[in-house]
C-alpha cells in the first residue's frame, strides 16, 4: 500500500464540489483531503498513531483517601523486574517491556511468534504526597503503588483587619 493509498484511507469519503471539477480541482481536492487529515490528526491523535498496530497500555485506575493515594494497574503476565516505577516532574511513572513468544507445531510446519512492545503511562500527583514512604507490590497481575499524604495541617488561617 502506497503513501497516497494511506492518505485516502485515513480521509473521509467527500462529495466533490463544483470548484473542485473545474480547472485545477485536483489541487483543491487534494488540499481538502490534507485539510481533513490534519483535523483527524488533531482531534483523533492517539487513533491514527495506533491504527494497523497493537497497542498495550495497562488500564489505570486512582484512589484518593485523606491520608493516601492509591494507584492499581493491570500488568498481566509481567514479572515485577520488568515494571518501573518512578516519581518524575509531580507525576507517578510507571513504564515496562511486555514480551510474548510463543511455539506450536502445525503438522510439519513450527509456527513461531514473536511480540513484544513497551508501555508508559503517567499519573500527575497532588503536592502533598510523600514520595519517600511509597510502596509498590505486584500481585496476580496488578500493579499497586500506595503514596502516602503528607500528615501535615490544614485548617484555616483568620484574616486580620
Amino acid at each position: 500500500m502506497g503513501i497516497i493509498d494511506k492518505i485516502h484511507a485515513l480521509t473521509p469519503r467527500r462529495v466533490e464540489s463544483s470548484l473542485e471539477r473545474g480547472v485545477g480541482g485536483h489541487a483543491v481536492a487534494l488540499r481538502h483531503d490534507i485539510d481533513r487529515w490534519f483535523q483527524r490528526v488533531v482531534e483523533e491523535p492517539w487513533s491514527m498513531a495506533t491504527r494497523g498496530t497493537e497497542r498495550f497500555a495497562p488500564a489505570i485506575d486512582v484512589r484518593e483517601t485523606p491520608t493516601q493515594v492509591v494507584v492499581t494497574a493491570e500488568v498481566p503476565g509481567l514479572d515485577p523486574q520488568e515494571v518501573d516505577v518512578s516519581v518524575s516532574n509531580g507525576a507517578l511513572i510507571i513504564r515496562g517491556e511486555k514480551r510474548e513468544t510463543t511455539e506450536e507445531t502445525q503438522g510439519d510446519v513450527l509456527v513461531s511468534e514473536v511480540r513484544y512492545g513497551s508501555f508508559l503511562r503517567s499519573i500527575p500527583l497532588s503536592r502533598d504526597v510523600e514520595v519517600d514512604r511509597a510502596e509498590a507490590q505486584m500481585q496476580k497481575g496488578v500493579l499497586t503503588v500506595t503514596l502516602p499524604k503528607t500528615s501535615q495541617p490544614t485548617g484555616r488561617i483568620p484574616v486580620r483587619t
